[in-house]
């Protein structure tokens, strides 16, 4: 992720200007942990201290099936932890099983949360589920999936601001002025020097771009070198549903090491 911030902010940094921007949402964001984090805890480390956090949170575990029950958002859940050469890289949370007529409203309820929750973002606007749809024949017939994902990212940084901070300091690269606090900012010389070679044609290209193409710009700027994904689904077990949520540290998880 860092890299491919840093080449935005060392589009600045080669052109030896200075401007009045405020780089500290960027520098927050160079700087930040993105792990996923269920109920405060981040996805990671290993099994063993991740059940002990949670069972100081109220959770209890069985070791005889290997997994934790207790309360979260406001439903009994049973939890779940994976590993990946003994470092968790993912906690699966599964809601207590409904018939078809709550599980709508569950699932429209829990996309709502995560929309209003400034801790995540989306590449992708998810979409509710239509009260009169007929679930169990969509999944039956259409082997319609139904799901939502979304990107972790700290609470403490509004992506707002970041969007709106980069923009900003691009726009006065282009008129001449010098950026203070650089300096302060983490990048190596390699893409400096890539930097260098940004042609007019390129940099004319800015001007075209409406504020919702920044945002997507960033967030995929972001998100596509920070694999913390968060994600929810509809299972069905004979005639009852539940929901499903996965907490997904991409840097734990297998990618074909063992191959």
């Amino acid at each position: 992720m860092k890299r491919i911030i840093n080449l935005l902010l060392l589009i600045a940094a080669c052109l030896t200007i200075q401007a009045q921007v405020d780089l500290s949402v960027i520098k927050k964001v160079t700087e930040a942990d993105f792990r996923p984090q269920f109920l405060g805890i981040p996805v990671d480390g290993s099994k063993e201290d991740m059940i002990k956090d949670l069972k100081s949170k109220g959770f209890k575990y069985d070791e005889q099936e290997d997994y934790l029950s207790g309360r979260f958002n406001g439903k009994d859940v049973e939890v779940m932890i994976s590993t990946n050469h003994d470092l968790v890289d993912r906690v699966f949370v599964s809601y207590v099983t409904v018939d078809e007529s709550q599980i709508i409203n569950q699932y429209n309820t829990l996309l709502k949360q995560f929309k209003n929750n400034s801790k995540y973002i989306e590449l992708v606007d998810n979409k509710p589920i239509d009260e009169k749809e007929n679930i169990s024949y969509e999944m039956t017939i259409h082997h319609n999936d139904y799901q939502a994902a979304f990107w972790y990212f700290p609470s403490d940084i509004s992506f707002k601001d970041f969007s709106n901070t980069y923009k900003n300091l691009l726009k006065a690269i282009r008129t001449g002025e010098k950026i203070e606090g650089l300096e302060d900012i983490d990048f190596d010389a390699e893409v400096l020097q890539s930097m260098k070679e940004v042609s007019e044609e390129e940099w004319k290209e800015f001007d075209k771009l409406s504020n919702n193409d920044w945002d997507e710009i960033f967030k995929y700027m972001i998100l596509s070198n920070n694999p913390s994904m968060v994600w929810f689904n509809i299972s069905r077990i004979g005639s009852r549903y539940s929901i499903n949520i996965f907490y997904d540290n991409e840097e734990n998880r297998p990618n074909g090491e063992d191959l």
